[in-house]
């Protein structure tokens, strides 16, 4: 398919007359090397800006977490990790044996009432699942970034940035107080340490760098908070099988897609879930079975085969963008503390169960630091599944060391 620039070979067989438009989609959603540098350098400094008194987009929350573990933190410590879509209760052991723990954990899905209902409820579903885990407990509460950056570094000391890309997207890192002007105030020794929470979701609410396309737009628009988190709008497993929803419908109008198909179910906001990316995406069949049952079982369609290489197409092209910008968020933090080398801990449903995303998101970084091809990833993505509940253990036992070290002075 001469003229397309994203595996062409998807394409193979159907007529190039047929599909010229895909190239606009190629332009909308295909960012280049240099575009990736450019975002990342506006990302380095909206980093900082969020660490002044003024502060900016990014909040960069000062976690109070000053260092990491040793290693041979000791005791038991029962943690609550909330994310996007489920909640989990774990009761995580450390062990006296360096870098070893235990851990038992019970998950449960967050029921749609709850996720759409009021604080109290919200609050009312965590008591009944701590209730079912522990009869009595105390809880260390911190961010599930930072649990997973003190967890992977505290498996892996090469660890330099804990990183989440689920429902949602953020990172944490240490930074030096001397670099954080906002809490000069706190007269905190300038050679200490300080775990930041990015929360950078809301990286570029500003609409300076990111490659918005109409279909971003629309998804801003109609979201609970328009104009806010656009750059997790654009990365997140949120809102993927949302934006394929509605590049599908679009294309449905115009008379590319399913022709002749009742698309009834597609036309219901968020019917396409992330997994299903995934799912489809795993499918190098020649007549895409299994792309076909899940358009059948999900959305009640069942395409031609043509436009199941075409909706396969326009996957790779809607989580490959994804991919490529989470790369920028790590690539800021690393040139902003001028790091050259290092590992980074991630969690999330998106980075462990999406099989390509990986991949695709460390070409990215290899592009923006312009890595030879030969030459090894300097920044190495690392899965670190399940950590920010161990974090938010580790976290409390520094804590508790903290307290007793202070007792005795």
């Amino acid at each position: 398919m001469s003229g397309f620039r994203y595996h062409p070979e998807i394409l193979e067989g159907i007529p190039a007359h047929q599909i010229e438009y895909l190239k606009q989609y190629e332009d909308w959603f295909i960012i280049e090397p240099e575009g990736l540098k450019r975002i990342t350098e506006h990302f380095v400094t909206e980093l900082e800006k969020g660490l002044t008194k003024e502060g900016g987009n990014i909040p960069m929350d000062v976690t109070w977490v000053m260092g990491y573990p040793s290693g041979h933190e000791t005791g038991d410590v029962l943690t609550i990790d909330m994310g996007g879509t489920n909640l989990r209760v774990c009761q995580v052991c450390l062990s006296n044996r360096k870098r070893e723990f235990e851990q038992i954990q019970r998950g449960l899905k967050f029921p749609d009432e709850v996720k759409t209902g009021t604080g109290e409820q919200l609050w009312d579903f965590i008591a009944g699942c701590l209730e079912l885990f522990l009869a009595e407990y105390n809880i260390a509460l911190i961010n599930d970034t930072t649990g997973t950056l003190i967890a992977s570094h505290y498996r892996d000391p090469q660890v330099k940035v804990g990183s989440i890309i689920s429902t949602g997207v953020n990172a944490a890192y240490m930074e030096e107080c001397k670099f954080i002007p906002k809490i000069a105030g706190d007269k905190l020794p300038a050679n200490s340490k300080v775990i930041i929470n990015a929360e950078y979701g809301s990286f570029d609410n500003d609409r300076e760098v990111l490659p918005l396309t109409s279909f971003d737009q629309q998804i801003d628009r109609e979201s609970a908070r328009p104009g806010t988190q656009i750059y997790e709008k654009m990365v997140s497993g949120q809102y993927m099988g949302e934006m394929l929803r509605l590049i599908l419908i679009n294309l449905h109008e115009q008379g590319r897609l399913f022709k002749g198909l009742d698309a009834t179910r597609l036309r219901h906001e968020n019917s396409i879930e992330t997994s299903f990316l995934s799912v489809t995406e795993l499918d190098l069949s020649e007549n895409l079975d299994d792309i076909r049952e899940e358009f059948e079982e999900s959305l009640s369609l069942s395409p031609e085969l043509d436009n199941l290489k075409v909706c396969r197409y326009l996957i790779g092209l809607v989580a490959t963008r994804a991919a490529r910008l989470y790369a920028c968020d790590i690539a800021a933090i690393c040139k902003k503390k001028n790091i050259k080398k290092c590992h980074v801990g991630v969690d999330g449903s998106v980075f462990n169960k999406y099989s390509g995303f990986k991949g695709r998101a460390a070409q990215g970084l290899r592009n923006i630091f312009d890595w030879p091809p030969t030459e090894l990833e300097l920044i190495a993505l690392n899965a670190s599944e399940d950590a920010s509940g161990v974090g938010a253990a580790l976290a409390a036992a520094l804590i508790l060391e903290g307290e007793q070290k202070a007792k005795l002075l």
